[in-house]
């Protein structure tokens, strides 16, 4: 009986650690592409500022005033940005829906739980960008 219960808790405690080192490895990945990538960097800056939100606002507004592209070079670059960043952004929040512990939830949250809010302050913005923006603030 002490040998199987002894089985049981090295069983437990191995399966835990696996798990512990698992969702390490994974907010680490995406930890550093969201901090890592210069597109997603572009996007951050625009959802930080307010005058940096006013130029992607107008690139939006003029993307969708039309079924044509009319958009610059450049102003398609933002667009391409804002795509990666709501890719990165639904990687992390889909993340954010695994079990965790508490101590793993306290450090999700403290790390993105300010560029969710962002979103979700940026609203007209997001929503209209992408099928992506759109799922990322429900």
């Amino acid at each position: 009986m002490i040998g199987a219960a002894a089985a049981w808790t090295t069983y437990v405690l191995y399966y835990r650690r696996t798990m512990d080192d698992n969702w390490i490895s994974t907010f680490r990945a995406l930890y550093a592409e969201f901090w890592a990538n210069e597109k997603v960097a572009h996007v951050r800056k625009y959802l930080s500022s307010e005058d940096e939100y006013r130029k992607l606002d107008i690139i939006l507004t003029k993307r969708l005033s039309t079924n044509e592209n009319l958009l610059s070079s450049d102003e398609n670059d933002v667009l391409e940005s804002l795509d990666r960043f709501c890719a990165t952004m639904m990687r992390i929040l889909y993340f954010g829906h695994r079990k965790m512990t508490p101590r793993q939830t306290k450090l999700y949250n403290a790390v993105f739980s300010y560029w969710k809010d962002s979103i979700k302050k940026r609203r007209p913005c997001m929503h209209t960008s992408s099928n992506i923006g759109r799922r990322l603030i429900g």
